[in-house]
């Protein structure tokens, strides 16, 4: 395999000869990368303005006026709200808004969340030239982004504030990254994937993070009436239980990916394959952790956890590889000695993760297979790095 990126990502690094060009007027070409995205941003918007079902956010605005009606949260159905409790009172200040200025502010709201928490992560890997390799990415991104920005889905937030938890983890800001990480459950409970990767990777986290958690369960009973919330608990523990199992789908998964290579395993191997990846998953951040700083390590335990959810979240939306881009962009800006055509390699499969947006002959062909392959190879790229004795030195600085 290609050369893993070495660490000591935190010092200066030199341009790779690929970006000497851009690097000359590199303010312009942010300033081009913003133009593009609030451009996205607006042309979404103007999109769900016209077509209101193309966005997600009535699931949640029905949910928030359900909450804090005493109504039930959790309703059968595909498009249905499957978020914890805390959900609603995240949601509650946009809501207030009124149709349709709460959608378009929550939109604006998680891209903003998304970015800021992707360019915290971006100067911890290219301190000397952060804004050049911050609009590297946003360019790269672009035609994955389209989906979930359009749709206004809680997963663009939901990575803003889990690449937040990350940068304030590999700063060793244990209280201030246990807070994002939490918040982000709160919004999210896929985020748990992340935290529990995290607190097992660095123990100063572990007490934050369970002391978090029971406020994430505290706060919904701030409600007037208790009982409710009790039962809605229950309720959702009964829903995200039954989400889980789907059956076959259009999601990207590697269970859709299977699916569509002929292979059907039962429900019963499925679970087992999710559980032992679970545990390769655990035991690979173990390994980061022991073998390099805080300060390399967080975007590693970033990119397992990732990965994993991409790979075996059965619900893994189209949209939903919009952070595996982000964190795949992590690498692709990371400085020598890595080598130029693994960032190529790298960088084609961010473009190839956008493939709605390359026409129908390319998408319909590729459709839930693709981008779990991909996600596929690249988890093998990072296992090699971390586990192969020869790369693991290249891939992660030795501990202080």
């Amino acid at each position: 395999m290609s050369a893993a990126p070495q660490a000591g990502s935190g010092a200066p690094a030199s341009i790779p000869p690929g970006w000497r060009g851009w690097a000359r007027e590199p303010g312009r070409l942010l300033g081009l990368a913003v133009l593009l995205w609030a451009g996205l941003v607006l042309g979404a918007s103007i999109a769900v303005l016209h077509q209101p079902g193309r966005s997600i956010f009535d699931v949640y605005r029905d949910a928030t006026w359900h909450w804090w009606a005493g109504a039930p949260l959790y309703a059968p159905g595909m498009r249905a709200f499957v978020y914890l409790t805390s959900g609603p009172l995240i949601f509650s200040p946009f809501a207030a808004l009124g149709r349709p200025l709460d959608d378009l502010t929550w939109r604006v709201f998680s891209v903003a969340v998304f970015l800021w928490g992707l360019y915290r992560l971006v100067r911890l890997v290219r301190p000397g030239d952060a804004g050049l390799a911050m609009a590297v990415l946003m360019l790269l991104m672009l035609p994955v982004a389209g989906v979930d920005v359009q749709r206004g889905q809680a997963s663009v937030a939901m990575a803003g504030w889990v690449f937040l938890g990350a940068a304030e983890a590999a700063g060793q800001r244990w209280g201030r990254s246990a807070a994002w990480l939490c918040l982000a459950v709160a919004l999210k409970p896929l985020a748990l994937v992340p935290l529990a990767l995290f607190a097992a990777a660095y123990p100063p986290l572990r007490p934050r993070v369970a002391a978090g958690l029971v406020l994430v369960l505290a706060v919904p009973f701030l409600h007037p009436d208790p009982a409710y919330v009790v039962a809605q608990d229950v309720a959702m523990v009964r829903k995200l239980t039954r989400a889980a199992h789907l059956g076959v789908t259009r999601f990207n998964d590697i269970a859709m990916m299977l699916n569509r290579f002929g292979i059907n395993p039962p429900a019963r191997a499925l679970l087992l394959l999710r559980a032992g990846a679970a545990v390769v998953a655990l035991g690979l951040t173990m390994a980061v952790a022991r073998r390099t700083t805080a300060q390399t390590g967080a975007r590693f335990v970033l990119a397992i956890a990732v990965t994993y959810l991409m790979l075996f979240n059965p619900r893994t939306e189209l949209g939903s590889y919009l952070g595996l881009a982000a964190v795949i962009g992590l690498f692709v800006i990371d400085g020598p000695p890595i080598r130029e055509r693994t960032r190529w390699w790298l960088g084609a499969m961010i473009l190839a993760m956008g493939t709605q947006v390359y026409g129908p002959w390319i998408f319909r062909p590729t459709d839930v297979w693709l981008k779990p392959l991909l996600a596929l190879v690249f988890a093998v790229w990072l296992a090699d790095g971390v586990l192969r004795p020869r790369a693991a030195p290249r891939l992660l600085a030795p501990p202080g």
